[in-house]
């Protein structure tokens, strides 16, 4: 970078410059220019060829790659970069090419755009290692994609998230719906309707989410509204009008959600206590409205306005019968009597300066004006009073007439006179009234309806209807309402008392009815009479009597259908009788096809007849056989047994046309066949043939001389010394295996492998030595196992006391003993397979003599022998194996056994069932099989049900084929029993 930094530098300077520039280094500096240029370019194409394929993050590391490209680019695109071009063009020397700015352009727009997207990348990052929700994810790849606007990448990825979304959502709403969240499910559905989604979202599960959230707040809204009646109740008693408002406002809420029906009882119960606030609100209204008024009337006195003001004013304040406050009253006619004198007083004035005849008239003038005053008053009076006895207020009316019998001329006038003795009867009249209401209301009060009896109920009903009419005043209806209210609850809870327990009696009667069998006419009967009690117990809501009628229809049809399959329940107890005995059941499945020919069933129960009988038979001998198999466990077993059970295995194959070995017999087989080949067919030891080699000369009689350099010769003979020397041993030597002819041999003792003089060695071979153990151990067969004893010899035979034994006859006995150890045991054949297979591969010269120590195809067999017996290891360490395996033979899980315990038939609602003798009905538990034969005659024990506890649970076919061959009516049904 410094150095590119320095050549713009000079070159600028030459630009700058007055002197005339040396000609070679305008030449030098524009080759380097040019150099470095093209350097730049070159890397701008692969930044671009990276972006091209929109491999971003991998173009800003190549441009960062030192020098950062973009700062090479700044150095490089100096001012004077068109003088320079000019200037070596004029020495006619090649011009340096452009630059890819264009290029670098879009690099600089690439490093913006990386830098834009780095927090959101990297929070897009840490949501993804967080497993955050999709919710969370898709918003941050919604803000990625905004960014990174070409790259389709984000659009699809968004997409893929918001299909994931809409079945989270889906369960996340019924999750929500049963927990009644209705916070989740207004977020879910914000969420939905947000337009940020690149799909839309499916309509289906909007519209489920918009049910799902309604639904939810309208149960919550009932819940609520449960919770505020009795509340609305309570201030109503109270009296308390700002709690009952409060409520009330929370209650209309709650009433524009839940929406309930105008016949809800809930509405019916704060029906009162609603009414009681509207009457409050409408009188509070009229207080207020008055309290106006007569504050409009005080300050139009106070104002001295015109007597017409204060009049309507005067009427406004007294419309609703409300009579004005003494003091005021007194001021608003102390003013309208000093209006009239003013009036009267200027009128004189005028008078009094007419003609002296004018003023009689204006004296009579006068006399009639004031009478008509008095007459508006009285009016006035009366019209007051007439409003209060109309509103009921006849302790105000009283109380006014007290104030206005000061004024002498207005409580003596006709008009007040009647309304007083109005007043006077009606209240008498009202006293009567009250003593009556309080009467039947301490009536109701002493019946004790709440003890949940319904004659209480009725008479406390009846009473009420008596006393509404008596209730006038607020006080006496709020008694009245607390009073219907107080009844209606009790009625409300001894109808829900009745109805839950009507409600149960039916759930139980329903259930009943569901699995009744229709065979049993004696419970159908039991049944109607169970469903005439229900249809006429009394005082219980009519919608929880309204499936009754269907009922009846279902138990009716129930009986009719007892009535026609009385002769078929004979025929099928026939066949139930018959259960166990195989030609009995034949003659009941073959009368059964006689006098129902041609149907559905009788055919069934004739291919039963004809085909399937036969093998049922059958089961009875496997079943004996596997009880046998059962009796007799493999580590006992003798090879007599074994052959026993083979045999009888094998004839009862040949007889069984459709039924196979079971699985598990097949499984054991093997091991019962070893343990049957310990004896040949006259019952001697199989391991005989062993012993015969074992007692051949060969292997009993040799003695053996070995050499220093391993070299073997064989002798009848004790070796002994030379006659004249007792350097040299003497012996007759053979070398033919027949031990037809010797030869004598004399050996130098320093080449022999000896200790001690020659009358103190056992010369015995090593076949010798280990042919007398061998014989002593097999005879032993009834003190140890099988197994034992040919482990035992087999890991005396490998041990090191017979490594001077020829590998030749050591692999001849290994294979020996082995093949017959195995022969005998099934464990012994799985622990030794490979073995045996080392073994087989070996191959050895027939010819090979290796009593003749020269004999080359012996020596070249043991070089062969020796290098495969070293893969044969002790066979004393796989003791544990075998001993393993052994522990886990047993023939106590043979195979189930099956016992017929019923047949297959339908009901009368056309299910599967299983029949069986009711005097021997099945106790045992266990899987109920049938036996599907199918085309290939091949047996298969197919469950259709099960017995535990003494209960029998049946199983019911699909539409599947196989199930249409396993359900065939008549098919006899076995429990399988381990």
């Amino acid at each position: 970078m410094n150095e590119i930094q320095k050549l713009i530098e000079r070159i600028q300077a030459i630009i700058l410059d007055t002197l005339e520039p040396n000609p070679q280094e305008i030449e030098k500096l524009n080759s380097e220019l040019i150099n470095a240029v093209e350097t730049v370019n070159d890397r701008l194409r692969h930044c671009d060829a990276y972006l091209q394929k929109g491999l971003r993050p991998e173009a800003i590391q190549l441009c960062e790659k030192g020098p950062n490209l973009l700062d090479l680019i700044a150095v490089l695109d100096f001012a004077d970069w068109d003088v320079w071009v000019d200037i070596v063009r004029e020495r006619q020397l090649d011009a340096p090419v452009d630059m890819m700015l264009d290029t670098a352009s879009a690099l600089n727009s690439a490093y913006n755009l990386e830098m834009a997207l780095e927090n959101p990348l990297k929070e897009h990052r840490l949501l993804a290692l967080g497993l955050a929700p999709l919710s969370q994810r898709l918003s941050v790849m919604r803000t990625i994609s905004s960014i990174d606007v070409d790259n389709q990448t984000w659009q699809d990825d968004i997409l893929d998230f918001e299909n994931e979304r809409y079945s989270q959502i889906r369960n996340e709403v019924q999750q929500a719906a049963r927990q009644r969240n209705v916070s989740a499910l207004a977020t879910i559905e914000r969420e939905l309707n947000s337009p940020e989604w690149a799909s839309e979202p499916p309509k289906k599960l909007i519209t489920m989410t918009s049910r799902a959230h309604k639904k939810c707040r309208v149960q919550l809204a009932n819940d609520e509204l449960q919770t505020l009646e009795p509340k609305l109740t309570e201030a109503f008693s109270e009296l308390d009008v700002e709690k009952a408002r409060q409520l009330r406002s929370r209650w209309n809420g709650l009433l524009q959600i839940a929406e309930p029906a105008a016949d809800d009882p809930i509405m019916e119960l704060v029906a009162p206590t609603m009414e009681w606030l509207s009457q409050t609100d409408i009188e509070q209204k009229e207080e207020y409205d008055y309290q106006q008024e007569i504050v409009k009337l005080e300050a139009g006195l106070s104002q001295r306005k015109s007597k017409e003001v204060l009049q309507q004013r005067y009427h406004a304040a007294t419309k609703t019968g409300r009579e004005l406050p003494e003091h005021l009253f007194q001021r608003y006619t102390d003013h309208i009597s000093h209006q009239e004198i003013q009036s009267q007083r200027k009128f004189s004035l005028i008078v009094a300066t007419s003609v002296v005849s004018l003023l009689v008239v204006g004296v009579m003038v006068g006399f009639m004006i004031r009478q008509q005053n008095r007459s508006k008053e009285i009016e006035t009076h009366v019209a007051a009073l007439n409003s209060l006895i109309d509103s009921s207020k006849q302790d105000q009316a009283k109380e006014y007439l007290e104030n206005i019998s000061e004024i002498k001329w207005v409580h003596d006038s006709p008009q007040i006179q009647e309304l007083s003795a109005n007043l006077e009867a009606i209240i008498i009249q009202e006293s009567g009234r009250k003593e009556m209401f309080q009467t039947v209301l301490n009536r109701i009060r002493d019946i004790e309806f709440s003890n949940g009896k319904w004659e209480s109920i009725d008479r406390a009903t009846s009473e009420l209807n008596n006393i509404e009419v008596l209730a006038m005043t607020n006080g006496e209806k709020i008694q009245y309402e607390q009073l219907k209210l107080d009844i209606q609850r009790e009625k409300n809870r001894i109808q829900d008392i009745t109805d839950t327990s009507y409600r149960k009696d039916l759930d139980t009667f329903i259930q009943q009815v569901a699995t009744l069998p229709k065979e049993e006419a004696v419970v159908i009967k039991k049944a109607m009479m169970v469903l005439g009690e229900l249809e006429k117990r009394p005082r219980v809501t009519d919608s929880l009597k309204k499936d009754l009628s269907k009922l009846r229809t279902l138990l009716e049809g129930k009986r009719d259908v007892i009535r026609r399959n009385v002769s078929m329940n004979r025929d099928y107890q026939a066949i139930s009788k018959s259960i166990g005995d195989y030609s009995q059941y034949q003659k009941s499945l073959d009368s059964y096809v006689l006098n129902n020919s041609g149907t559905t069933r009788a055919k069934d129960f004739e291919n039963i007849s004809k085909n399937e009988i036969a093998i049922w038979k059958n089961i009875k001998s496997w079943n004996l056989l596997k009880q046998e198999w059962r009796k007799n466990n493999p580590q006992e077993m003798t090879p007599k047994k074994a052959k026993q059970l083979i045999e009888g295995l094998d004839n009862l194959v040949k007889e069984s046309k459709y039924l196979s070995v079971p699985e598990a017999i097949t499984k054991i087989l093997p091991v019962v066949k070893a343990i049957a080949s310990r004896e040949d067919e006259n019952g001697d030891p199989s391991y005989n043939q062993l012993i015969a080699v074992l007692e051949d000369r060969l292997f009993s009689s040799l003695n053996m001389v070995l050499t220093n350099d391993r070299r073997r010769y064989y002798t009848l003979d004790e070796p002994r010394y030379h006659k004249k020397s007792d350097k040299y041993l003497v012996f007759n030597g053979y070398t033919a295996m027949s031990l037809a002819n010797s030869e004598e041999n004399n050996l130098l003792v320093s080449t022999l492998l000896m200790s001690g003089e020659p009358d103190k060695v056992d010369w015995s071979s090593p076949q010798k030595r280990f042919s007398k153990y061998a014989i002593n151990r097999l005879n032993q067969k009834n003190k140890d196992s099988w197994e034992t004893i040919f482990l035992d010899v087999l890991q005396e035979l490998h041990s090191d006391k017979y490594q001077d034994m020829d590998p030749i006859l050591k692999y001849q006995l290994m294979g020996r003993f082995l093949d017959v150890a195995c022969l005998g045991s099934f464990p012994m054949q799985e622990v030794f397979a490979d073995e045996l297979k080392t073994l087989s591969l070996i191959n050895v010269d027939p010819a090979a003599n290796w009593m003749d120590p020269d004999d080359s195809r012996a020596n070249l067999a043991r070089i062969t022998i020796v290098d495969k017996l070293v893969n044969i290891k002790d066979p004393g360490k796989k003791r544990g194996r075998v001993n393993e395996l052994l522990g886990k033979l047993s023939t106590s899980n043979i195979g189930p056994l099956y016992d017929w315990v019923g047949w297959l038939s339908r009901n009368a609602d056309g299910k599967f069932i299983m029949r069986f003798d009711p005097d021997h009905s099945p106790v045992e538990s266990g899987k109920l099989v049938v036996i599907n034969i199918s085309g290939s005659n091949v047996e298969e024990y197919q469950q259709v049900g099960k017995i535990e506890d003494k209960k029998i649970s049946f199983n019911q076919p699909d539409t599947k084929t196989i199930s249409k061959q396993i359900y065939v009516e008549g098919r006899a049904i076995f429990l399988e029993k381990d």
